[in-house]
């Protein structure tokens, strides 16, 4: 399966008070880490979409940056789906630590065509594989300024019948954000990282 990574890590970061992506965690960054796990998953290409004042760089990673201002990470999706070789984009959160290769390569293997998991009613739209040709319905919610991400991942799945499977309950930890010093000294109390 021939597919590109994204890791979304425009945010502005303000909850936590500094930029995430630059956390470490078991002495990787958080960008470090979402990096790693996307070649270990066999990403064709793996972007890095940023605003341009942050400038992430990474070896071996394509940095592409945010074409919009201020929409949130609707303009990660856009940036990855724009400027990725392959028809279909992993996209990842820079924010979610614990994501695994054992979590995500069932995914892959089982929804080759494309999948926004779901727990309960909610979407994970930024644990998501997409199709480069879902880009014209990005381009049109950005236009009509529709940039509310569980209202682009509902018209995902019901126009391009893509999967979107329940994850048991058990399986919420890999859809933990960390976005708040709270959580990361949650995350350091029960981890032993700093």
């Amino acid at each position: 399966m021939n597919f590109s990574g994204a890791i979304v890590c425009g945010g502005f970061s303000t909850r936590m008070g500094r930029e995430k992506a630059l956390i470490a965690k078991d002495g990787l960054t958080l960008l470090e880490r979402q990096v790693r796990l996307l070649k270990s998953l066999g990403a064709g290409e793996v972007l890095i979409c940023c605003r341009r004042e942050q400038n992430f760089r990474q070896r071996d990673c394509l940095t592409v940056f945010d074409t919009q201002d201020r929409i949130g990470p609707l303009a990660g999706i856009h940036s990855a789906l724009e400027n990725s070789r392959h028809d279909l984009t992993l996209c990842l959160a820079v924010d979610m630590p614990f994501l695994t290769a054992d979590f995500l390569r069932p995914l892959l293997n089982q929804y080759p065509e494309g999948f926004i998991p779901r727990r309960g009613d909610m979407y994970e739209p930024l644990c998501a594989l997409y199709q480069k040709n879902f880009l014209p319905v990005l381009r049109q919610q950005i236009l009509q300024g529709q940039f509310r991400l569980q209202v682009l991942a509902g018209l995902y799945v019901s126009r391009f019948q893509i999967e979107s499977p329940m994850t048991p309950v058990h399986q919420d930890k890999y859809f933990f954000n960390l976005n708040t010093p709270e959580k990361l000294k949650a995350l350091d109390d029960t981890t032993g990282c700093g």
